[in-house]
């Protein structure tokens, strides 16, 4: 186990090697080519900002009239965090079965598997914060973020520590019991509805809620999401999601590492076993 890092290092030529062709992959044979990484969120972000903002009206408690698209940017931004953790956590359970040619050769690293596809999920997810961004500086629809850009390094370092260790745990379980894809998949839908991502979670917006807000604290997208979306959408002038991300952060921290250490032991314990079940 305390040797999987430096295998991942050691790999890392691979590990982008199999990132570059995996992005490659989505973008092979069509017209567009590299423009759809951009155009699929842009058109997301629209679609938000029209239906939810302009169609049906909802607006977010306090928030200023020149802001009335704060809910559809919400739920742009919870989306795209979402997307990148329930695609790399789906795809990445499936991924030592999918590539046992490789996995059986005794030299092949298996950790890289796994990780390459959180990686690749990753890139996507900045492709789409890029996106955001520039909507941001070249429309009126949502201030653009500023200063607060600073903190994507560390919050992307967490997301893919956290992501990770879930990945390499599930892909290790499947391994050894075949219906562990399906039962993430299930359990996907249920943390969907159970993190705020089209909600807010707070008294002020939902009265009522407060019963359920320790356990809440308990959900670790919700931190997640939190920082994500202090970064993106803090820049606001109006006192929504205006807190630093370091709150969030701190409490996200120790759910990455416990995924990481919890995910890397399964992964490193049932090793030895894929060549025989795959």
């Amino acid at each position: 186990m305390r040797g999987a890092p430096g295998r991942l290092w050691r790999s890392r030529d691979l590990v982008w090697t199999f990132v570059a062709r995996d992005l490659g992959a989505r973008l092979r044979g069509t017209a567009l080519g590299p423009l759809w990484p951009l155009i699929h969120p842009l058109a997301l972000f629209a679609a938000y900002g029209f239906v939810f903002s302009t169609l049906l009206g909802i607006r977010m408690p306090g928030t200023a009239a020149e802001l009335g698209h704060a809910y559809g940017v919400y739920l742009f931004t919870g989306t795209l965090v979402w997307a990148a953790f329930s695609e790399a956590t789906s795809r990445a359970a499936t991924s030592i079965v999918d590539h046992r040619h490789l996995v059986q050769r005794t030299a092949f690293p298996g950790e890289v598997l796994p990780f390459e596809i959180v990686l690749s999920t990753t890139v996507t997810q900045l492709i789409a914060v890029l996106a955001f961004v520039l909507a941001c500086v070249l429309t009126p629809l949502w201030p653009a973020p500023g200063a607060s850009l600073v903190w994507l390094p560390a919050i992307l370092v967490l997301q893919v520590t956290f992501t990770s260790g879930l990945a390499l745990g599930l892909a290790a379980l499947h391994v050894v019991r075949r219906d562990v894809a399906q039962i993430w998949s299930v359990v996907l839908t249920f943390f969907m509805f159970a993190t705020p991502l089209f909600w807010v979670a707070s008294s002020d917006v939902l009265p009522g809620i407060e019963t359920w807000l320790p356990w809440i604290e308990w959900n670790p997208l919700h931190h997640l999401l939190r920082a994500w979306r202090a970064v993106l959408m803090g820049g606001a002038p109006v006192g929504l999601f205006t807190e630093s991300p370091a709150p969030a952060l701190l409490a996200f921290a120790p759910f990455a590492v416990a995924a990481l250490v919890a995910g890397l032991g399964l992964f490193c314990g049932l090793e030895r076993r894929f060549t025989d079940e795959t």
